[in-house]
C-alpha cells in the first residue's frame, strides 16, 4: 500500500539559501506524515550530522542540509531543491543578514554573519545539489 511505502521514505531538502528551501522542507514533513499515518523523524543542519544518521535510521524522515553531502546520495529516495528567481535571493539575503556577496565586514546578527551567507558560496552548494534533485 501506498502508506507502507511512505512509512519507509528518507527524503532531503536541498535547496539554495533563502529560495523557499524551509518551506519545502516543512510541507514534505506534512506530506509525508498524512501519507504515511506515522510521525516523521525529521533533521536541519547546515552541514549533516549525527542528527542526520539518526533520522535515516527512523523512517518516515526528512532532512534538510544546503551543503553538499554526497554521502547521503545513496541513503535517501529523493532529493527536493526549491527553485526562486535569483533577484528574490538576493534581495532576502540583503534584508537578512545586511548582504549578499560577502562583500561588507562580518555583520553579525542571529542569523550569523554576512560573510556566512555569501550568496556565491551558496550558489557552488546548490549547483552540486541540482543534478539529483
Amino acid at each position: 500500500s501506498s502508506s507502507k511505502n511512505a512509512s519507509a521514505l528518507v527524503v532531503l531538502v536541498s535547496g539554495l539559501s533563502r529560495s523557499g528551501s524551509t518551506w519545502q522542507y516543512n510541507i514534505l514533513k506534512e506530506l509525508l506524515g498524512a501519507a504515511s499515518g506515522a510521525p516523521v523523524a525529521s533533521a536541519h543542519a547546515e552541514t549533516p550530522d549525527a542528527s542526520f544518521d539518526a533520522c535515516i535510521r527512523t523512517p518516515p524522515c526528512v532532512l534538510k542540509t544546503h551543503n553538499f553531502a554526497p554521502r547521503l546520495l545513496l541513503r535517501v529516495d529523493a532529493v527536493f531543491s526549491s527553485h526562486r528567481d535569483l533577484r528574490d535571493v538576493l534581495l532576502s539575503s540583503m534584508q537578512m543578514f545586511g548582504s549578499c556577496l560577502g562583500t561588507r565586514p562580518a555583520l553579525r546578527s542571529r542569523h550569523g554573519s554576512a560573510r556566512d551567507h555569501d550568496v556565491a558560496q551558496r550558489f557552488q552548494q546548490y549547483a552540486h545539489w541540482a543534478p539529483f534533485a
